[in-house]
C-alpha cells in the first residue's frame, strides 16, 4: 500500500521531536519509495516555513537537472544543493531512494543511492556551519513549497550512515526492520482503516504509525489517498 499526494495540499505532519531532529549532525539517512506524476515535487521537508534552517529533498526537472533528484541542506553562508545523475528519474515509475550525509563539514557530499545502486552526486558543497532543525516540523509532502504530486511508501530515517549493501537490500523489496530506525513510516497501514485501494485518507487525527522504536506518528492535512501500490516485495515485481 501507498499514500498517493495531489500535488495540491496534501501533507502528513511528522512533528518534531527529539529523535527526528538534526538526524545529519554526525552523520544519517533517509530511504523510501517514490513515483511521481509530474516533476519538481518535495517528498520530505524540514526546514521551516518560511524557509531557513534544515533540509529538504525533492525530484527536478530543471535545465542543466532535467530528471534528478536532490537533496537541500542549509548552513550558515551558503547551502549545500546537489543531485544524482540527470536523467535518472522516470514519471510513473516505482524507484528507491536511500540518501546518506554528514552535515559536520562542508568537504562532505550526500550519498545518493537509487533503486539500490550507488548514483552520481553533483552539486555545489556549503560553507559556514550547518543550520540545526530542532523545532522545525518534519512533513511528507510539504504544503510550504512544491507539494509532492504522486505516491510515497515505506519512509525511514535513521541518526547514522546506512550501508551501500542496506540501502541495496531495501531497493530489493525488504520490509522488515534494518535496526536504528529513528522514524519509519511505511504508510502501508493506517490507525482504524479498514478499507484501502481508493479510500481517502482521514485528516486532522494522528493516525499514520511510527514502526521504529519512536513515536512519532502523522498526522494527515489536506487530504491524499490510499493506493494499492505495485512496490516490489524481495525482488517481485507487481504489474497490471
Amino acid at each position: 500500500m501507498a499514500i498517493e499526494f495531489d500535488g495540491n495540499d496534501d501533507t502528513i505532519n511528522l512533528g518534531s521531536s527529539a529523535e527526528i531532529n538534526n538526524i545529519f549532525s554526525g552523520g544519517g539517512s533517509i530511504a523510501f519509495w517514490f513515483l511521481i506524476h509530474t516533476r519538481n515535487n518535495r517528498a520530505l521537508h524540514k526546514r521551516g516555513d518560511p524557509e531557513a534552517a534544515g533540509w529538504m529533498c525533492q525530484d527536478l526537472d530543471t535545465p542543466g537537472s532535467s530528471k534528478t533528484f536532490r537533496f537541500y541542506h542549509d548552513f550558515s553562508i551558503d547551502d549545500g544543493d546537489w543531485h544524482c545523475d540527470v536523467n535518472s528519474i522516470s514519471l510513473d515509475t516505482w524507484h528507491h531512494m536511500a540518501i546518506t550525509y554528514n552535515n559536520d563539514t562542508t568537504a562532505a557530499k550526500p550519498i545518493f543511492y537509487l533503486d539500490g545502486a550507488l548514483n552520481e552526486t553533483v552539486g555545489s558543497g556549503p560553507t559556514g556551519t550547518a543550520s540545526a532543525d530542532a523545532g522545525e516540523i518534519l512533513f511528507i509532502s510539504p504544503v510550504v513549497a512544491d507539494t509532492f504530486d504522486g505516491q510515497l511508501e515505506d519512509i525511514r530515517m535513521w541518526d547514522s550512515i546506512i550501508s551501500s549493501a542496506q540501502a541495496a537490500v531495501l531497493a530489493s523489496g525488504y520490509r522488515g526492520p534494518l535496526g536504528g530506525e529513528v522514524g519509519w513510516w511505511t504508510l502501508e497501514d493506517a490507525d482504524g482503516v479498514t478499507a484501502w485501494d481508493g479510500v481517502a485518507v482521514s485528516t486532522g487525527s494522528a493516525i499514520i504509525p511510527d514502526k521504529s522504536i519512536n513515536s512519532n506518528v502523522g498526522t494527515p492535512q489536506g487530504g491524499g489517498t490510499y493506493r494499492a501500490s505495485r512496490v516490489p516485495r524481495m525482488g517481485i515485481g507487481i504489474h497490471e
